[in-house]
């Protein structure tokens, strides 16, 4: 299986089993990932993969501004999940007719002209401009419901974080199960008017991948732990966050 479908797999599988995007069966996802031999299953998981429809359009916009025809080679893949320099090669007029062809006529006048004069002239096809200014959701922050909402964006966003300890752990005849760690991160907080990354705290959160091991650096999604992830990966991750974070913060 092209290493680029499992890493995608890892990042979209915990929005999924909530039924937030992709396949209406969420199960299926999981099925394959815990199959024996997942590479028997590559074109079944690529064809759930291709019906996350927030994410794909991002995916082949990477991939087209960057002359990579597989829109899940990995290098694509991880351009949109943690960032990495094919973002450098998205113009800002690709990001603007992919976002409008896809979301202007959901939103109203107002927050259109919000996203368009504010954060979308220098946002990137990057998951977290997406969770932060597309949807309306840093606009909502106006609304009054701060907490509810940063917690959302919190649990939405790819995170990064250090396993604290490994709490419980499934049997199971392959890598892939059902556990639980204590992972420490940085949560995303409102704090005097924006937004920012808080003091670390330890939470709880789900493990699928249990070669993963006490004082690995991971990255979260939806309380789950998707991946082991590298300085490189890291240091991407923090630095597209903030990027997109600081643009969020100049409409707030």
């Amino acid at each position: 299986m092209a290493n680029g479908l499992l890493m995608f797999a890892k990042y979209a599988f915990p929005p999924n089993t909530l039924q937030l995007c992709g396949p209406q069966k969420g199960d299926s996802i999981f099925e394959i990932l815990t199959d024996k031999n997942p590479s028997d299953n590559s074109r079944e998981l690529e064809e759930a993969l291709l019906q996350f429809e927030g994410a794909v359009p991002y995916l082949r916009l990477i991939a087209q501004e960057n002359n990579i025809k597989d829109i899940f080679d990995e290098r694509v893949v991880e351009a949109y999940w943690l960032g990495n320099s094919l973002l450098n090669s998205v113009s800002a007029k690709n990001v603007y007719s992919n976002i409008e062809n896809r979301f202007k006529k959901a939103m109203n006048k107002k927050d259109w002209l919000w996203l368009v004069s504010g954060s979308m002239p220098d946002g990137k096809p990057f998951h977290g401009f997406h969770v932060f200014d597309v949807y309306r959701r840093a606009g909502l922050l106006r609304s009054g419901n701060v907490s509810r909402l940063t917690e959302t964006m919190d649990k939405c966003r790819i995170a990064w974080g250090k396993v604290e300890s490994l709490e419980t752990i499934s049997p199971s005849k392959t890598r892939f199960s059902f556990g639980t760690v204590l992972v420490k991160y940085n949560p995303l907080e409102f704090h005097k008017g924006k937004l920012r990354l808080g003091e670390s705290v330890v939470q709880k959160a789900l493990l699928l991948d249990c070669s993963i091991k006490n004082g690995d650096e991971v990255s979260l999604h939806w309380n789950y732990i998707c991946d082991k992830i590298d300085a490189r990966q890291k240091s991407n991750l923090i630095y597209w966050t903030n990027y997109h974070l600081r643009l969020t913060n100049q409409t707030i």
